[in-house]
């Protein structure tokens, strides 16, 4: 490249190059004769000259003209947003061509031959170099009005000449030059009538009152492959019914009976949909699903507020949307009402919407109770809304239902068990005279006992009464199932014996009863034992590590190695399967050390994901919030000898991971949202096949816990 774009010399370090080549006493014919020999010499030492101004007498006949350096001149600073350079210097370089009436010829006489820069060493990278000449313009214009591609342009241009330094923005600013030159006189739409005039296009226009354009239509082009063309296209003053169905009926003109379309796909306007109908009545409508997609976004999202039930819902209407055939859309959509089931508001809703429907209640005698006591849309509403069409809108919704998290209410149960509340009546400062004889400091000291409510951060570890007070996150317990504590209220706790001043936060060790509160109560007839673990922070990784029967202390960093090897080896598969949680998961398990910070604590199902996988075994995830199974995804249970299954409990008000054990044929949670038929292979297909049994045990024993409430609970 060239090297014209210089900064400016330095005061004190002038540059001064003479060039004594353009004195000549040479005659020339025209003005156009001394420019192109000016051009070309300076052309051939490292220079451009350009014309710096010219003088006509008053018949317009150009008798003078000034020629200059191109970098002669200062730079004149503009109001612009663009940042620019300059390659102005103030070059003093000047020429000047005159006209002889004397000898009808031009002379070329040299007013300054010195240049304050550096001659350019390669001109082919200069802009002068690359201009198009006025035979080589005409030829683009002639290409152009014959369809040519610019490529093929440039290549015809540098075959033609081969000291052509053009590119192809050369060719493209040349065609732009050329359609204003033969659009300056019209309009835009005059223009386009004109081209679908001329170019014999199908077309169809309409009119106001006032000879004003109001709808356009034309026909671009069609084919029978399977590729994405557009066949019309349609300019309309106003989206309404109207304009669609003049718009549709001069597309069905075009076409032959046989041709009209069988489906058609639209957005959500209903304008459109509508003209469909009657212009097409024979077709069926598809809503498209992108615009589904946006309106889920949409509507959907200030719902779902945590991540993780956000990527488990696009998970599962990505699996709707991908199905097959009607059995596998039916099984998918029954999996996404399991999963949107957990918003109790439906179940109201829904409830409200059957007596509708059983004629049971009409808004004569609706009493609109589901709205005034819950904030929901009552039988009258819902009418309206199917009568209509219209869905039901967020704004109608109390901000109660659109939490996604339901914590229990703490007030309500201090008022239901008073005894389960750490909340103490206030001491009564009494005004004693005398020293208490020991006999009646004994029996004051049993009655406080008996009398106290206390809560399971102050009561002994002999009193066996669940805990209600949460207890530090991933706190550590010993367990033991056999262990059958005894109370005897009489007797006074040793503990109290010396001092009355407890720590509320100490939370005592946690017996196998404690734990087993915090797990789903269709699975206590099945429950062995119960090993717990380390609770820093990484209790997750030490559980699967004593599931698989490795040490805890030693082995749970290998846990977490094994899996980020497994995310690593498979990461394009497990960026498809876990969507957006892919990037964070892999974080979690480059981490390494304890205490275990908060944003790395391993997360469900997705870490159970790759220990199926990676060690091919049957994970089970048990918590109050939810269950599930995993099964491996690419292995199918014929290529194991014994199926080996591993479970794990969150409980501590879900915040530490426990090792479980299970025997015999214990019902199977439901399989993870995950595991789908886009994911697995068709032989990994059989683990549910094989285990299907067990999974519906499950469902049966879940609806049976369903069909009533216990309010003492």
């Amino acid at each position: 490249m060239s090297t014209f774009y210089e900064n400016q010399s330095v005061e004190g370090d002038e540059f001064i190059m003479s060039t004594p080549e353009f004195f000549t006493n040479q005659m020339f014919g025209s003005r156009e004769e001394l420019i192109n020999w000016v051009k070309n010499m300076a052309y051939s030492i490292g220079v451009v000259v350009i014309t710096k101004r010219s003088n006509k007498d008053p018949s317009g006949f150009v008798y003078k003209v000034v020629l200059m350096c191109d970098r002669g001149g200062k730079y004149k600073i503009k109001d612009s947003s663009r940042v620019s350079g300059t390659k102005k210097i103030d070059c003093p370089f000047e020429l000047e061509g005159n006209y002889s009436s004397e000898y009808n010829s031009w002379t070329l006489t040299v007013n300054c031959e010195e240049h304050n820069h550096q001659p350019v060493l390669y001109m082919e990278g200069h802009p002068y170099a690359k201009r198009l000449s006025e035979n080589e313009f005409n030829l683009v214009a002639e290409l152009t009005r014959m369809n040519v591609a610019p490529r093929d342009i440039l290549s015809i241009l540098k075959d033609r000449n081969l000291t052509n330094m053009s590119t192809i923005r050369n060719i493209y600013n040349a065609r732009n030059k050329i359609r204003m030159i033969e659009q300056s006189s019209n309009s835009p739409m005059q223009v386009l009538m004109s081209l679908l005039h001329s170019n014999g296009y199908a077309y169809e226009f309409s009119t106001t009152c006032s000879n004003e354009l109001e709808n356009l239509f034309f026909i671009v082009g069609v084919t029978s492959t399977n590729k994405t063309f557009s066949i019309a296209f349609v300019f309309m003053h106003n989206e309404k019914t109207d304009n669609y169905i003049w718009a549709l009926k001069c597309l069905r003109l075009t076409l032959d009976k046989c041709m009209h379309p069988r489906v058609i796909i639209t957005d959500s306007e209903l304008a459109l949909v509508n003209a469909c109908k009657e212009v097409f009545s024979d077709a069926a409508q598809l809503l498209c699903r992108w615009h589904i997609g946006q309106n889920i976004f949409k509507h959907c999202r200030p719902s779902i507020k945590v991540a993780r039930d956000w990527s488990i819902f696009l998970s599962l209407w990505k699996l709707l949307e991908d199905s097959t055939t009607l059995i596998s859309y039916t099984e998918n959509y029954k999996q996404l009402q399991s999963f949107l089931t957990e918003y109790p508001a439906l179940d109201l809703i829904l409830a409200d919407l059957q007596r509708w429907k059983n004629r049971q209640v009409d808004s004569s005698n609706c009493g609109c109770q589901l709205r005034t006591s819950c904030g929901l849309p009552c039988a009258c509403e819902l009418s309206m809304h199917i009568s209509s069409g219209r869905y039901i809108s967020l704004d109608s919704i109390d901000i109660f239902w659109r939490k996604l998290d339901f914590s229990p209410s703490t007030f309500l149960m201090d008022i239901l068990g008073p005894g389960a509340t750490d909340i103490r009546e206030p001491k009564v400062q009494k005004s004693t005279r005398g020293r208490p004889s020991l006999k009646k400091l004994q029996q004051k000291r049993r009655a406080e006992f008996c009398s106290t409510r206390y809560s399971c951060s102050t009561m002994p570890s002999i009193v066996g009464l669940d805990s209600v007070k949460e207890p530090a996150r991933h706190s550590s317990y010993d367990i033991n199932l056999s262990e059958e504590p005894t109370i005897d209220l009489n007797e006074v706790p040793r503990e109290f014996e010396h001092s009355y001043n407890i720590d509320l936060n100490e939370v005592p060790p946690m017996n196998g009863s404690d734990l087993m509160v915090d797990i789903p109560k269709v699975f206590h007839p099945y429950i062995t034992n119960i090993q717990n673990v380390k609770g820093d922070g990484n209790c997750g990784f030490r559980a699967l590590a004593v599931c698989l029967g490795l040490d805890e202390e030693k082995s749970y960093e290998y846990i977490r190695q094994q899996m980020r090897e497994e995310l690593q080896n498979r990461y394009r598969i497990y960026s498809d399967i876990f969507v957006s949680d892919v990037d964070s998961l892999y974080r979690d398990l480059c981490f390494s050390g304890s205490p275990c910070p908060v944003e790395h604590w391993m997360k469900m199902p997705e870490a159970g994901v790759l220990i199926a996988n990676k060690f091919g075994i049957i994970v089970h995830s048990l918590s109050m919030s939810g269950n599930t199974t995993i099964f491996p995804f690419w292995s199918a249970p014929e290529e194991f000898q014994c199926h080996k299954t591993l479970t794990i409990a969150l409980v501590n008000d879900e915040n530490h991971y426990v090792m479980v054990e299970l025997q015999g044929e214990y019902p199977m949670p439901v399989i993870t949202p995950y595991w789908n038929f886009r994911h697995i292979t068709p032989s990994a297909a059989r683990w549910e096949t094989m285990y299907r049994s067990r999974l519906e045990l499950y469902t049966q024993l879940c609806r049976r816990e369903s069909c009533y409430v216990n309010l003492s609970d």
